[in-house]
């Protein structure tokens, strides 16, 4: 009896030992449960990073890197324009963003705000979070630029850009033209100079004005000595009814007889019909220039004539307008 239960409880303790005792299917089990948690680990934390947010590695090995975003804008709307370099609007962290900004015709740039500041359109931001800027322009101020010439019907005045309204700032290159027997003498107003080109600059409403200045005919003759005959030189031109003339004429020397007569010199203008229409006389060694003047009443042609009574040559200089005057003995 004994004998049977100690063989039937000996088999019962060796089951109970034989039931508890690891077995390597389980061992297997379990090792394949851990690869399987691997590699959906594995699968799983890279797709996330993909999105560039969070860390963990790409390709080759290469962690991934934060993106953020950079927003541009202009103020007020349609005053200009903002260029990135790179562009995109979407950068990695640390990446260095050139903002560039460009005004519109009527607009200058004044300022930078939001995450961006100063008064240079060219800054460069470094974005290490989501960033947003503002480019602010103002409204350009508009002048007035007039020109007018001196005298009247002397020459004209080309504006380049043309329009005679600018925005403040704008240079404007202004170019005298004389009228045929003028020439530009110099500028008035609010500019200076001889040259008849030059450039103004639009900050304010400008005034110039444009001098020109007859292109007198100029005559040098040497008269020869008049003894005790009249020494005598003419010069004629056509002219129309109703057009003036205008001019000077100036006789010099040294050489005399020492009386009175011998300093006397004459100036006159005669009409188409030989009439006189300006008649002087006076002594080279007082009065050496004469200034006259006429209009023409009536179509045809005229004559200035010099005369002088000196035993030597005299210099006889006329400066005279219109040009066209022709000798004539």
């Amino acid at each position: 009896m004994s004998d049977l239960r100690q063989r039937w409880f000996g088999q019962e303790e060796a089951s109970k030992t034989k039931k508890y005792k690891p077995r390597l299917g389980w061992i297997a089990l379990i090792a394949l449960i851990v690869v399987i948690v691997g590699i959906a680990v594995g699968v799983i934390v890279p797709t996330a990073g993909n999105d560039k947010t969070s860390g963990g590695s790409g390709e080759n090995g290469v962690p991934y890197q934060r993106r953020y975003s950079l927003s541009a804008s202009v103020n007020p709307a349609g005053s200009g324009s903002i260029n990135l370099n790179p562009s995109g609007g979407s950068y990695y962290s640390g990446t260095d963003v050139t903002l560039t900004a460009t005004a519109s015709s009527s607009y200058e740039f004044s300022s930078w705000s939001g995450d961006a500041s100063g008064t240079n359109p060219t800054t460069t931001i470094t974005m290490n979070a989501d960033k947003s800027v503002l480019a602010n322009f103002t409204a350009l101020t508009l002048y007035s630029l007039s020109t007018s010439v001196s005298p009247a019907g002397s020459g004209s005045v080309n504006l380049d850009p043309s329009g005679g309204a600018y925005y403040s700032g704008t240079d404007v290159i202004m170019t005298a033209t004389p009228s045929s027997g003028y020439q530009f003498d110099y500028w008035g107003g609010d500019v200076t100079g001889s040259s008849s080109s030059t450039t103004i600059t639009v900050d304010s409403d400008k005034d110039v004005i444009a001098h020109f200045k007859k292109l007198n005919q100029e005559i040098q003759y040497t008269m020869p000595s008049g003894s005790l005959v009249v020494s005598s030189v003419s010069y004629t031109k056509s002219l129309n009814a109703g057009e003036e003339v205008t001019g000077f004429a100036v006789l010099t020397g040294e050489c005399s007889l020492g009386e009175w007569w011998s300093y006397e010199w004459h100036f006159q203008i005669l009409g188409p019909g030989g009439e006189s229409l300006h008649d002087w006389n006076g002594r080279y060694d007082t009065a050496p220039r004469h200034d006259f003047s006429f209009t023409a009443s009536y179509e045809g042609r005229y004559k200035i004539s010099v005369s002088h009574w000196s035993t030597c040559e005299k210099d006889l200089v006329i400066e005279v307008w219109p040009p066209g005057w022709r000798y004539a003995g």
